[in-house]
């Protein structure tokens, strides 16, 4: 049975997002007024987010400071293994290679 691992600071994490896998380095946890853990997260490669906040943000001005978030509840984010990332994308690259 795969470890849990918890969230802390320096943790790789993914987040899951209208469609966008995004990966990111934990830089900063706090607990907010209900007891939840909060986490800044500074997003890796990001670029594709960005575009989908722009247009978001193009779709409905009123909203527009408003759809970034800046924190991310512990039910949000997912701790994972970089080493098991790059195994599998190195796979990957393989295959798709052949």
């Amino acid at each position: 049975m795969p470890q849990s691992h918890p969230i802390e600071v320096g943790s790789f994490v993914f987040n899951y997002h209208h469609g966008l896998l995004r990966f990111g380095v934990v830089q900063s946890k706090l607990t907010d007024s209900d007891d939840w853990a909060q986490f800044k997260v500074n997003w890796l490669e990001d670029h594709r987010y960005d575009e989908s906040i722009a247009w978001a943000e193009k779709l409905s001005p009123k909203e527009t400071g408003k759809i970034r978030k800046e924190t991310y509840r512990a039910d949000q984010l997912s701790p994972i293994d970089l080493d098991h990332v790059i195994k599998v994308a190195q796979s990957a690259w393989r295959l798709k290679n052949v």
